[in-house]
């Protein structure tokens, strides 16, 4: 485990293989904070890597920026009107994980840079929830 606050937690597996995914980060310090809240911005971020978004653009100085940008643009923050940088609440955070069941799976990227969706029979972009669980 890559965090060194982690061990004896009993997410500590979940938390390893959300790491090892580049769905969460930690807080670049080489904690996780496993008992702190999470941000409507921090959840938005491992929802969009959820569904196929490179976690590279989500670092460094400008990534609030490129998460706000990408969580709007995908639908992730449609009908959220918290604060993003204040802790979601339970609703809110329901509200954010079905708007991301809802979103087109990224499969890859072309030569382009252009996103690449996984398709159904018709060519049209499956949702998470088509293309992880089979659900429309």
């Amino acid at each position: 485990n890559r965090f060194t606050d982690t061990a004896g937690n009993w997410a500590a597996d979940y938390i390893a293989y959300c790491a090892d995914a580049e769905i969460l980060s930690g807080d670049g310090a080489g904690t996780f904070r496993p008992n702190d809240y999470v941000t409507g911005r921090e959840l938005a971020k491992m929802l969009l890597v959820t569904v196929g978004y490179p976690a590279g653009r989500y670092s460094g100085a400008g990534w609030a920026e490129a998460v706000d940008r990408d969580a709007e643009a995908a639908g992730i923050y449609d009908g959220y009107q918290a604060d993003r940088e204040q802790y979601i609440s339970r609703d809110n955070a329901c509200l954010l994980i079905n708007n991301a069941l809802q979103c087109s799976v990224i499969v890859g990227y072309g030569q382009d840079g252009a996103a690449q969706y996984a398709l159904d029979e018709m060519m049209s972009p499956k949702s998470l929830l088509e293309y992880r669980f089979g659900a429309s």
